[in-house]
């Protein structure tokens, strides 16, 4: 479903952990549990293709805003300089995102990716919310000293 992107199907499989881990209370033992496993897999990745358009719906939106509402020809220029280094700047943070430990990137992914309520992760993860914020600031602490100065 994600055609290859190595980043998406990490992405991806975080998510069906953290959808297993909170959803293995709702089966019911009506099917299999590879059934079960399957649609939650399935289900999982077509929401995650969906916000993924509805970002980019949101992206070309606020460009053509950007550009006075003029569509694409009005779009600005891009310097191919800008385009490596915040190429370079992604593969940098994406790497040290995912040198963190699982419980740390999920924390990251959920608050800064996911747009969840510090509650809505709580919840999820079934820990008080000044647990969720203390390790979350630690781990944004971790995330800048392995970034540096980014």
């Amino acid at each position: 479903m994600f055609r290859g992107a190595v980043e998406d199907i990490a992405d991806a499989e975080q998510e069906v952990f953290a959808a297993l881990y909170t959803g293995l209370g709702r089966f019911r033992f009506d099917s299999s549990v590879r059934t079960f496993l399957y649609r939650l897999c399935r289900n999982t990745a077509i929401d995650m293709i969906r916000r993924e358009r509805r970002a980019r719906g949101r992206i070309r939106a606020a460009a053509r805003a950007a550009a006075g509402g003029q569509g694409p020809a009005a779009l600005r220029v891009v310097d191919p300089d800008d385009e490596l280094e915040r190429n370079e700047r992604r593969r940098e943070v994406s790497a040290a995102l995912f040198s963190l430990p699982r419980d740390e990137r999920l924390l990251v992914l959920m608050k800064d990716c996911e747009d969840m309520s510090v509650g809505e992760i709580a919840g999820t993860l079934g820990i008080p919310e000044g647990t969720v914020k203390s390790r979350l600031h630690r781990t944004r602490e971790k995330l800048a000293r392995l970034l540096g100065g980014l």
